[in-house]
């Protein structure tokens, strides 16, 4: 594939522009219409031009390129065509063949995989990776033998010269992915590094994913100075001569460094998970203004971001506030310290983020500040965005996309599965909102002293603890795994299911955390929850209250028992004078499957047939929608602190109340309707009911005439 094929494949929205010219449009910022300019120079470069004045370096990144990529490489620089050298198969446990790993000439690599016709596809989408030579791995860690881990293909066949098993990654140094250690489950490893720093950050990657799965691990190296495996055989050493790190004579242009310990005694010792807990939430409450449960909640999240790869979902946290600078950003900051991979974002394009969540090893964790630009009333056109954060709480979740041009377009899985923190002003739409733990922050008062937030400071303090957490993960990963942590049942299930990685952290920790955890989950769920009931689950809850203990009601008197609560919207519900109708009451309550019915009724006049309800009707959507206590959402009314949410709203503007499902305001007459006087009212400038000035305990006043103070009285 040509190099710019290569950048080609990986941009959205590509269409010719001229000869060896397209215009596409950019990755590295919010494009709505194509503005990247792209072309092919001299020898064979690709030559992009953002009209935006992204740099080049930025656009390279958002699609998991180098600036090496966008050459085509010495053969075809030179006119001469590359020619296939070496092929590895790549097969599953059984010897069923998966993909290929495709050698050059000259040295370059490409993967393929069979398309079922006898021909290839020359990209992997979402085939499975292995190890190479599986089948051989998992007989010699079945039997406890040595595996030795190599960087390369022409390594693992050196080795197998030799006499041993021998494995790798496809993609060499960086791309292991922390699955692959399960196929090592119980062998005995010795990790052969290249004799460089990549090649030994990249053992060390590996031993960490090792750690309690591995029988033994060991870090090795050439005795050679800037070799592999396959250079220190051919100088004639033996396998038994490989040094463990550090040890290998000095050389003038590299000086000797300590030995390193192997896995086994890591660098970063494993630590008290009490302890290590406390501290991040010492560390994050002295920069942040936060309370006890949410200060728990994001010392918990810190080693789950850590150890994501052992969970099946996760809890995004929704860190919003009813104000800017009340320390939003500044908690994304102290996080972005704390987390693997972190991934700050704010407003950046679908296509960038669709590419930089996955990856090898852990996936990154997403920090997305100012989301309120993309759930706002003026966003436009983010549902692939919207539908991305919906999907990736759970694990397995992947993003298909159309990748290429023209004919040549196939589809790709992107993985979207991860820890993910958004902040912004106001609230999430509730699909978003149901995944989330809401953090809900205040601005500081002048008596709650916070330190200064400089980056040097924050990265001084979180650096220690990232380390730690990163440890103990490594080292539990597979006791999270197994974890069957116990759930409150005042969750919903979707909650629990992000409750659930948590809590295994918080029982591994011991001591007050798990009930710390706990109570701080159920509160901060049951502040969302009770903050942001439909109207049809409050109608439901004063349903249920003025029910009693009748089996059955009229129409007449349910209605009177609503509209009786001065609290309640219902006595100034719809466009009449009257409030609640009895059609407005059966379009409320037809989502929920109930319907009026004849109801007999006794009276002075005798027996009656009348329209009404029946309690057993309602049984059912009271058990499913309604919190244990309904009482505390019109304890929550009363207090003024009930307010519906709905789908797009995010954030409420001044002046705008929800709309519902059958087109009415909860109050009045609808905007623009004649007022008290006969006039007709212009605009949202004032409350249908009351054009003239607002009324005490009206809500629709408080929004429509906020500067009074008045409204909701």
């Amino acid at each position: 594939m040509s190099a710019v094929q290569a950048v080609l494949d990986r941009l959205e929205s590509v269409r010719p522009a001229g000869p060896d010219k397209w215009m596409a449009r950019c990755p590295a910022h919010d494009d709505r219409t194509p503005s990247l300019s792209v072309a092919v120079g001299d020898e064979s470069k690709v030559l992009l031009k953002c009209h935006a004045e992204c740099p080049v370096e930025a656009i390279v990144a958002a699609i998991n390129l180098d600036m090496a990529d966008l050459f085509d490489g010495d053969a075809r620089s030179n006119g001469s065509r590359p020619e296939i050298v070496s092929t590895y198969p790549y097969c599953d446990e059984d010897g069923a063949l998966l993909y290929e790993v495709v050698r050059y000439w000259p040295k370059a690599f490409k993967q393929r995989r069979p398309d079922g016709a006898g021909g290839w596809i020359w990209k992997l989408g979402d085939t499975r990776r292995v190890l190479y030579r599986l089948p051989q791995v998992r007989a010699a860690a079945e039997a406890g033998k040595t595996v030795l881990v190599v960087e390369g293909e022409k390594d693992v066949h050196a080795a197998e010269k030799h006499g041993k098993v021998a494995t790798c990654n496809a993609g060499g140094a960086g791309k292991w992915r922390s699955q692959y250690s399960e196929a090592l489950r119980g062998a005995r490893v010795a990790i052969v590094a290249d004799a460089d720093t990549p090649g030994r950050d990249h053992a060390r990657a590996v031993a960490r994913t090792l750690d309690g799965i591995a029988a033994a691990v060991k870090l090795l190296e050439p005795a050679e100075p800037h070799g592999d495996i396959s250079d220190h055989l051919r100088a004639g050493r033996k396998l038994a001569e490989l040094v463990e790190f550090g040890t290998r004579a000095s050389t003038e242009d590299e000086p000797e460094t300590a030995p390193e310990p192997s896995v086994s005694t890591p660098t970063v010792p494993v630590p008290d998970l009490a302890e290590l807990l406390d501290g991040i939430a010492t560390t994050i409450r002295k920069f942040v203004v936060m309370s006890d449960a949410q200060r728990d909640l994001a010392a918990l999240w810190v080693p789950h971001s850590h150890a994501i790869a052992a969970a099946d979902s996760t809890a995004y946290l929704e860190v919003s506030s009813p104000e800017k600078e009340s320390g939003k950003s500044r908690l994304l900051e102290c996080f972005a310290q704390l987390v693997p991979r972190p991934l700050e974002a704010a407003n950046v394009s679908d296509a960038a983020l669709f590419r930089s969540l996955g990856g090898d090893g852990l996936p990154a964790t997403l920090l997305f500040d100012e989301v309120d630009a993309i759930f706002g009333p003026k966003a436009r056109d983010r549902e692939d965005l919207r539908s991305l954060i919906n999907a990736g709480w759970r694990r397995g979740a992947m993003a298909h996309r159309c990748v290429g041009e023209g004919s040549r377009q196939e589809v790709v899985a992107f993985p979207v599965f991860g820890a993910k923190a958004l902040a912004g002003i106001g609230e999430l739409p509730e699909t978003v909102a149901s995944r989330c733990i809401p953090i809900r922050l205040r601005r500081r008062a002048p008596d709650e002293p916070v330190a200064r937030g400089r980056y040097r400071d924050i990265a001084a303090a979180c650096k220690p603890l990232r380390e730690a957490a990163a440890a103990w993960a490594a080292a539990n990963a597979e006791r999270l795994r197994t974890a069957d942590p116990e759930l409150p049942d005042a969750l919903s299930d979707r909650a629990q299911d992000g409750a659930e990685p948590l809590l295994a952290i918080a029982d591994a920790a011991g001591g007050d955390w798990p009930s710390r955890a706990r109570k701080a989950l159920v509160k901060l769920h049951a502040d969302r929850t009770e903050d942001g009931e439909s109207w049809g689950v409050q109608v439901l809850a004063d349903i249920k209250t003025g029910f009693g203990d009748r089996g059955q009601i009229r129409t007449a008197d349910l209605l009177a028992c609503l509209k009786a609560d001065d609290e309640a919207p219902w006595g100034s519900w719809g466009r009449g004078d009257g409030g609640l109708d009895p059609r407005g009451l059966a379009n409320l309550l037809r989502p929920y499957g109930i319907r009026s019915a004849d109801v007999h009724v006794e009276d002075d006049e005798g027996r009656k047939t009348l329209k009404g309800y029946a309690r057993a009707d309602f049984e059912d959507a009271w058990d499913r929608y309604l919190p244990p206590d309904p009482g505390s959402i019109r304890a929550k009314r009363a207090n003024g602190s009930t307010e519906p949410k709905t789908e797009g709203s995010y954030p409420r503007q001044k002046g705008e109340l929800a709309r519902i499902e059958i087109g009415r305001k909860p109050h009045g007459k609808a905007d623009g309707a004649d007022g008290a006087d006969g006039r007709r009212k212009r605009g949202n400038t004032a409350c249908p009911s009351h054009p003239e000035s607002p009324a005490p305990g009206c809500r629709y006043c408080a929004a429509k005439w906020p500067e009074s103070g008045r409204g909701g009285e």
